[in-house]
C-alpha cells in the first residue's frame, strides 16, 4: 500500500512562528514514533515535535530545520544520557508523544526544567 501525507503546522514555542511540516504514515503498516528536535528559521529556538517515521517519510516544509531525529526508543536513551534538554511545556508533550508519565520522562531527562511541576 501506498502511504499516506498529512500536511501540520507546528507553531514555535519561542516566537510562536508557523512551521510546515508532512507526515507520512504506512496505511495499517508498521508506523515508528519518535520526532525531531526543530531549530525554528525565525528565532532559532530548539525544540522537540513528535511524529510518526520521522527517519523517512516525514519532512519540514517550512519554517524550520531538523537538527536531530530520533525514534521513541532513541529519544528515551537521549533523555537519560542527558542529551535532549526541554522545559515543562515540551517535556508534556514529548511524554504523550512517547506514551510515558511525565514522571518517568523526568526520571529519564534530568535535565529538564520542572520549576513549574
Amino acid at each position: 500500500m501506498e502511504p499516506s501525507f498529512d500536511r501540520n503546522v507546528v507553531n514555535c514555542p519561542g516566537c510562536k512562528s508557523n512551521i510546515n511540516i508532512s507526515v507520512g504514515r504506512y496505511p495499517g503498516g508498521y508506523n515508528d514514533s519518535g520526532g525531531w528536535v526543530l531549530k525554528c528559521a525565525t528565532c532559532t529556538e530548539g525544540f522537540p515535535v513528535s511524529v510518526k517515521n520521522p527517519d523517512d517519510l516525514s519532512r519540514v516544509i517550512s519554517g524550520a530545520s531538523v537538527v536531530a531525529s530520533r525514534t521513541a526508543s532513541e529519544l528515551r536513551g537521549a533523555c537519560g544520557a542527558g542529551e535532549v534538554s526541554v522545559g515543562l511545556e515540551n517535556l508534556i508533550r514529548l511524554a504523550g508523544a512517547l506514551e510515558v508519565s511525565v514522571g518517568e520522562l523526568v526520571d529519564r531527562c534530568p535535565s529538564a526544567d520542572t520549576r513549574s511541576i
